[in-house]
């Protein structure tokens, strides 16, 4: 039973490797410029995620000294 598994796999990678030698230069050149995109708009994503995070804490300190000289100007 093993056996035949290991077989239908075997025969599975020749398949597969027979394709990805087909492939095109044209083909693998359009992927590896699409990682290449994926890549810098992954690095911008986490750089901007980052500015986010710390525009959103410095609205929350902003909003909290709002209120309290909101309450302060009120007992005046």
């Amino acid at each position: 039973m093993a056996a035949v598994e290991q077989s239908q796999r075997n025969d599975g990678l020749k398949r597969r490797r027979h394709r990805s030698t087909i492939s095109s230069t044209t083909f693998d050149s359009e992927a590896q410029d699409l990682i290449e995109k994926w890549e810098v708009l992954s690095i911008e994503m986490d750089s901007f995620e980052h500015k986010h995070q710390t525009y959103l804490t410095k609205l929350e300190e902003i909003e909290h000294l709002k209120k309290e000289h909101r309450l302060e100007f009120n007992q005046i």
